[in-house]
C-alpha cells in the first residue's frame, strides 16, 4: 500500500489510524509525505507546531510554518554570479554520471548516517524538546546550532499536550552542482554530502579542483557546462544547486518546470543546508491509546 501511494507522485499529506507502535515507525520510515497523521485528522497546521509542505509534485520546501521558511522569502546575493564556461557534457555522459551517483548512494545508505564519508561526525543523541512557551524564532535560533558538521538534526516542536510534533529531515537524492566557479561548487557539493545526498559536479577545472572529493563513492565529477535543456530529459535528478546570473538561472527555471513528474528545485544558496533536503514532519496524537477510537469509528460509518 505504502509503494502505491509514494508512486502515485503526490506527497502531501498522508494519514494512519493504527493500535500497532511498529507499523507507525515502518509506514513513517517509508512513505514520501511532506506531512504525516498519526491517529488524528489531517487538517489544521499549526505555524510553528505543524510546518506544512510536501514533496514530489506537492512542493519543493521549506515548508510554509517552519524555521526555515522566513529565509526562503529573501533574495540572497549569491544569484549574481557568471556564465558557466567549457565545452557542453553530452547529455548520455551527464545521465551516466547521475546512474552512478544515485547507485552508489543507495548501496550506502545501510553504512552509517550523513556525513560519515566526508569525515565529519555526526551525534547520536537528540536535544530535549523546548518548552511550549518556545517562539518560532527561538526555534529558529536553536535550530541553526543543532547542526552537526553540516548535518541537521530533528527538531520536536511545540504543540499542546496530547500531541507530539516532530520535524526531520531526510536527502533529496543526487544533486546536479553547476557552479559557477569550482569553489562554489566546491561548497555545494559539500553542503549536499553532508546532508546524505549523492552529488554530480559539472563545471570547468572541476577534476582537478575537486580532485579530494573523487574519492568519495557519492560524488561523480564532469568538466564542462550543462546544457539547460537537458535538465528537462534526464532522468534521477532531485534538485539543481547553481549560482549563474539571473537570466541563466531563469532559463533554467524554465526548463526545470517543463520536467513531468516530481517538482524539482533550483538552488541558489550553496552553503543553505536546509534547502538540500526534504522537511517531513510527524504529528502523532498521544491521547489516542491504540488508535482514535471516534476517527475510526466514524470511518467505519
Amino acid at each position: 500500500v505504502v509503494d502505491a501511494v509514494n508512486a502515485a507522485g503526490y506527497g502531501l499529506t498522508f494519514g494512519l489510524h493504527t493500535r500497532i507502535d511498529d507499523r507507525v515507525q515502518h509506514v513513517v520510515d517509508r512513505v514520501r509525505a511532506g506531512n504525516i497523521y498519526i491517529n488524528r485528522n489531517q487538517i489544521g497546521a499549526v505555524v510553528g507546531s505543524q510546518p506544512f509542505g510536501g514533496e514530489g509534485e506537492s512542493g519543493t520546501g521549506p515548508k510554509a510554518g517552519g524555521p526555515h521558511y522566513l529565509r526562503r522569502l529573501t533574495a540572497g546575493a549569491s544569484a549574481l554570479a557568471g556564465v558557466p564556461g567549457g565545452r557542453v557534457v553530452e547529455e548520455a555522459c551527464l545521465a551516466s554520471a547521475v546512474s552512478e551517483a544515485y547507485r552508489a548512494m543507495t548501496a550506502g545508505s545501510a553504512a552509517g548516517p550523513a556525513g560519515e564519508e566526508t569525515g565529519r561526525d555526526v551525534p547520536d543523541e537528540v536535544e530535549a524538546p523546548p518548552d511550549d512557551s518556545e517562539s518560532v524564532d527561538h526555534l529558529r535560533d536553536r535550530e541553526v546550532r543543532r547542526r552537526e558538521g553540516g548535518r541537521l538534526l530533528p527538531l520536536d516542536l511545540p504543540g499542546p499536550t496530547g500531541e507530539s510534533n516532530r520535524l526531520s529531515f531526510a536527502p533529496r537524492g543526487v544533486v546536479l552542482c553547476l557552479g559557477m566557479g569550482t569553489d562554489t561548487a566546491r561548497v555545494q557539493a559539500e553542503t549536499a554530502l553532508d546532508t546524505g545526498n549523492a552529488v554530480v559536479v559539472v563545471a570547468d577545472g572541476a577534476s582537478r579542483a575537486l580532485a579530494p572529493l573523487a574519492s568519495v563513492p557519492r560524488v561523480m565529477l564532469l568538466e564542462g557546462r550543462v546544457d539547460p535543456e537537458a535538465l528537462a530529459t534526464v532522468d534521477g535528478i532531485a534538485a539543481v544547486a547553481c549560482s549563474a546570473r539571473r537570466d541563466v538561472l531563469a532559463a533554467m527555471r524554465a526548463v526545470l518546470a517543463r520536467r513531468p513528474g516530481s517538482i524539482l528545485p533550483l538552488i541558489t544558496e550553496p552553503a543553505a543546508a536546509e534547502r538540500y533536503v526534504l522537511e517531513r514532519h510527524v504529528c502523532v496524537d498521544t491521547t489516542a491509546a491504540g488508535g482514535n477510537a471516534s476517527l475510526l469509528a466514524r470511518a467505519e460509518a
